[in-house]
């Protein structure tokens, strides 16, 4: 097939006379290559173009070109900016194509990610993560908030202080807990307030600080332990699934992730990261490798989502070497959906259903719900869901009407 040029050849010259010269005609290509629309390739090689001149009035080469460079050109010089055209001096549209080229030079070794100096806090931050990879074989989503909140607290605890963490007094974790509870929901005080006890046990372990500092951070309630879970009925579930356009490619891969959800309540980051090597079509099997609590799972494979997932591979996906199920029809083209971009497909599924809702576990909570009214244990329950404690799973007998009403007692003084 003919490939369509994106630019007349005055605008080439132009891009090939510029400080990034031919770089930027393979920059175009590699846009192109990874399904970008041509207007927006048009955009990034603007912004490119502007970078370049920007680059040359300060006498800079290609390989002195850093992330810090090119955020001082959106922080510094785009305020200011009066470069002539096609120069584009709007942050927003800046960024992602900065940040696109970035990633374009490393790629071709044109420039080399240099690694910014390790302080103290990062050091430790570092062992805390090593620990909860290899020790305590966290996600990576778990990870990220622990890590995060152990660097908030060293750093507004220490400053520019020297890290001494047997300094930490029990007032200091009351103060910061406080001073951020001011900010945050009490969903995410929660998470704060675990991050910093987990941050707090290990540094119990190396003999940094006393059990009496890790028993000082506040415990909140459980609230969410004592509601009933949402889920939805018979017929929001069938007009759910009636809302996806099976005839197109896209539809068929958001049916097969919902599919996904409704069939085994798996989590939204275990729909991103299914693989095809974890279908086994034979045995009838689906592996989740990597899981919340770190631990494999082998779950059958109902018939209903494998036919989805047989559909929507066979007449569907991008046809790329990628191993991931589900991919991106867009730009980036062919490049594995985040868990945010399956959480946005859904969500719009919840709207042309007509489904007050926006929360995506409300398909997880459905399917438990429903799967122990049908009889199942909390024990089988708990496995099928990857729960690592019991108590997880208990929420979902809450709403058992069948079961509660076989242990209710009579109301005194009522007939029987």
């Amino acid at each position: 097939m003919k490939r369509v040029e994106l630019f007349s050849a005055f605008v080439r010259c132009r891009m090939a006379a510029s400080h990034l010269g031919i770089i930027l005609e393979d920059f175009a290509r590699d846009l192109e290559n990874a399904g970008y629309l041509r207007s927006t390739i048009q955009d990034y090689l603007r912004v490119a173009e502007h970078f370049s001149f920007w680059l040359a009035r300060r006498h800079l080469s290609v390989r002195q070109i850093t992330a810090e460079l090119t955020n001082r050109f959106v922080r510094l010089h785009l305020p200011r900016c009066c470069c002539p055209k096609p120069a584009n001096s709007t942050a927003r549209n800046c960024l992602p194509a900065l940040h696109r080229l970035w990633e374009f030079l490393q790629r071709r070794g044109v420039v080399v990610q240099r690694p910014e100096p390790s302080t103290p806090i990062d050091r430790l931050v570092g062992s805390y993560e090593d620990y909860m990879s290899q020790t305590c074989g966290l996600a990576h989503a778990t990870r990220v908030h622990r890590r995060r909140y152990g660097r908030e607290f060293l750093r507004w605890r220490f400053g520019k202080q020297p890290l001494r963490p047997e300094h930490i007094q029990r007032s200091d974790l009351l103060r910061f807990v406080g001073s951020r509870s001011k900010v945050l929901r009490p969903a995410s005080v929660k998470v704060l307030t675990i991050s910093l006890r987990s941050f707090l046990r290990f540094l119990q372990m190396q003999g940094r600080v006393k059990p009496a500092v890790v028993a000082a951070v506040p415990s909140l309630p459980a609230w969410e332990r004592f509601k009933v879970p949402q889920t939805l009925n018979r017929k929001q579930m069938a007009d759910l699934l009636r809302s996806f356009d099976r005839s197109t490619p896209l539809g068929r891969r958001d049916f097969a992730m919902t599919r996904c959800m409704t069939e085994l309540g798996l989590r939204i980051s275990e729909v991103a990261q299914l693989s095809i090597d974890d279908l086994d079509w034979r045995k009838g099997t689906l592996r989740l490798a990597k899981s919340k609590v770190g631990r494999e799972r082998l779950l059958p494979l109902p018939h209903l989502l494998g036919k989805a997932l047989a559909s929507y591979l066979r007449r569907g996906r991008p046809a790329v070497a990628e191993k991931r199920v589900f991919l991106c029809h867009h730009f980036p083209y062919g490049t594995p959906l985040s868990t945010g971009q399956v959480g946005y497909a859904i969500r719009k599924a919840y709207v042309r259903a007509g489904i007050p809702a926006t929360r995506i576990h409300l398909l997880r909570h459905s399917f438990a719900t429903n799967l122990h009214q049908q009889g199942a244990s909390v024990k089988a329950l708990a496995d099928v869901l990857g729960h690592q404690s019991l108590e997880s799973t208990t929420i979902y007998t809450r709403v058992n009407l069948r079961q509660l009403r076989s242990v209710a007692l009579p109301w005194p003084g009522a007939k029987p």
